[in-house]
């Protein structure tokens, strides 16, 4: 256990602080309900934010629409605790009233409890050190410092790309994810919510309209969809899992359920309400990720079952892109002495390449990063130890669905010349296999400067605390 007493004491007072909150002395369905129109509200906000970029210069419009997203993530994180907070403080009945800027007041609380809740969870495994100033009623987390020589640019790199790209999907429809549902019955589910809420939107436009010109549409406003009982029982096992209850909240539930776009739907009373954002999300780019994410949180066992599929998937998948451009290519290539296998082993002339593959969950936290990441280490190790049996002239490279890691697995990535990339990026490395690393490693943001000196130092305040994160060991 890496957090001392001191820092458990900090956290005991700032869940105090939080839950004396007066927010959670009012009715359940009302707050639950002005959360979700809060959360609408700043949805059109953004939009109108991404109309205004339209129109700027290129440089401009490049960083306000870079922005958005990581704003609206703030936002998202800060009302889903919101959310979670009324499902499991507030009582179902009361007198006690409340106004819109508690509610704004707690969503930034959130925004900023979930990072102290992920420093918690890095701190209790050895990932950050955390030290406690109580004069200056500060919390200082220790995140480590540079790691590859360019930590932030792989960050800020992610940033901008992250919340605009989807994996590869390896899933088909008749894959038994749960025991309740399959792939196919997600997706008709996730479809038929997305008209829904499409429907819904159509009711009112967020018009332009300057002096002396026609009015001119710039995009549906958002709103909160009511939803009723799908059409059929396969659906409403999986609308069952989309919803979130006060039932699944009590006790570790309340730490299980780190995401809200995997859980998008709110039980307020006897409704299901939902942003119509998030609906549309989830039948679009979103849908593939967070059913996977779905499915592994609620029925771990038959995910688990279903896994190796998506593994065959890929080395099918990886042969398709290979052959065409004649590659002779051998699928769980046993090595001996000592013995060992490589997912997949390629030869072309003088050439030859070693790919090590691995299907992961889209990460949302930095603790799941972190497990993503040590998914990418093993696969880095296995590509090492083949080399070094089969010569150091093979080009070794991981693999995966969607994730290109983080500095951590860059750092070791760029001690065993072994690089990370996705499917998408495999057919580039099989065209030209000497340039590799030096494909892969931009592709993941390695060789951009960082844009901001400021991103080394973050502070946030809560309940009386400042919380500062820095990217540095302590002394």
């Amino acid at each position: 256990m890496a957090v001392s007493a001191e820092v458990r004491s900090v956290e005991d007072e700032i869940d105090l602080g939080v839950r004396a909150m007066p927010l959670w002395r009012c009715a359940r369905v009302p707050v639950v309900r002005a959360a979700l129109d809060y959360y609408r509200g700043a949805g059109e906000v953004f939009m109108l934010g991404i109309a205004w970029a339209a129109i700027q210069e290129h440089r401009e419009r490049t960083r306000l629409i870079e922005t958005v997203p990581l704003v609206e993530n703030r936002v998202r994180a800060g009302v889903f605790y919101v959310l979670k907070w009324a499902l499991t403080v507030c009582p179902e009945q009361s007198t006690e009233t409340f106004d819109e800027m508690m509610i704004h007041s707690a969503q930034e609380v959130g925004a900023n409890y979930e990072t102290l809740v992920d420093s918690l969870k890095l701190a209790e495994h050895g990932l950050a050190h955390i030290e406690v100033d109580r004069a200056a009623r500060l919390v200082t987390v220790y995140e480590g410092g540079d790691v590859t020589g360019e930590d932030w640019a792989l960050v800020e790199h992610q940033q901008r790309t992250n919340p605009l790209r989807a994996h590869v999907s390896l899933t088909e429809d008749a894959d038994q994810l749960t025991v309740a549902w399959t792939a196919g019955d997600y997706r008709r589910t996730v479809t038929w919510l997305r008209d829904l809420a499409a429907e819904a939107q159509r009711e009112q436009t967020v018009m332009f309209a300057p002096p002396g010109v026609d009015p001119v549409p710039l995009f549906p406003r958002p709103t909160v969809v009511r939803i009723q009982d799908p059409p059929d029982p396969k659906m409403q096992a999986v609308l069952d899992d989309l919803t979130l209850t006060p039932e699944k909240l009590a006790g570790q539930g309340f730490w299980r359920y780190g995401s809200w776009i995997d859980t998008p739907v709110i039980l307020a009373g006897t409704e299901r309400l939902s942003p119509s954002d998030a609906l549309i999300a989830l039948g679009g780019m979103a849908g593939n990720d967070h059913m996977l994410r779905l499915a592994a949180l609620v029925d771990g066992p038959q995910y688990v079952r279903v896994s190796g599929v998506r593994e065959e998937r890929m080395i099918a998948l990886c042969r398709r892109i290979l052959e065409p451009l004649e590659w002779t290519v051998t699928p769980r290539f046993r090595l001996s002495d000592p013995a060992g296998d490589v997912d997949v082993y390629a030869v072309r002339g003088r050439d030859r390449m070693v790919i090590q593959l691995k299907s992961t969950l889209r990460p949302e936290s930095p603790w799941e990063v972190y497990k993503r990441n040590a998914d990418i280490l093993d696969g880095i190790e296995q590509a090492h130890r083949a080399r070094a049996q089969l010569g150091e002239d093979v080009t070794g490279v991981v693999i995966t669905d969607g994730y290109r890691g983080d500095f951590a697995s860059w750092r070791v990535g760029l001690e065993r010349r072994v690089a990370t990339g996705t499917l998408e990026d495999l057919e580039a490395v099989a065209s030209d296999p000497g340039q590799t690393f030096d494909i892969l490693s931009r592709r993941a943001g390695l060789g951009r400067p960082s844009c901001s000196e400021s991103q080394r130092e973050r502070t946030c305040d809560i309940m009386g605390w400042s919380l500062r994160l820095v990217d540095a060991p302590s002394a």
